[in-house]
């Protein structure tokens, strides 16, 4: 459990890769998709990340660090990655 004493615990995933293209939105934030290996696709935002849009390159992976969310959208709920970080992974 997490509230007020205790913060929203950040995962990290190694090695996923971006589905589609990023979408710059308010010119200060991403909105992608991703996917590790075999898994579902996962929908990510990362506020105030647009300076590691060049890190999101199709067929290059990457790793993040984020918080798992509950997202409501026209009385659809759904899971968000909120990413707190994303690293290029040095070849």
């Amino acid at each position: 459990p997490f509230g007020p004493d205790n913060l929203a615990p950040i995962f990290s995933s190694s090695k996923v890769t971006i589905v589609g293209v990023a979408q710059v939105m308010a010119e200060k934030h991403l909105k992608f998709w991703v996917a590790e290996d075999q898994s579902p696709l996962f929908e990510c935002i990362a506020f105030g990340q647009v300076a590691d849009l060049n890190i999101l390159k199709e067929g290059e992976p990457f790793s993040i660090a984020y918080t798992v969310e509950e997202k409501m959208w026209k009385d659809k709920k759904s899971i968000q990655l909120n990413i707190k970080a994303i690293k290029r992974i040095e070849k």
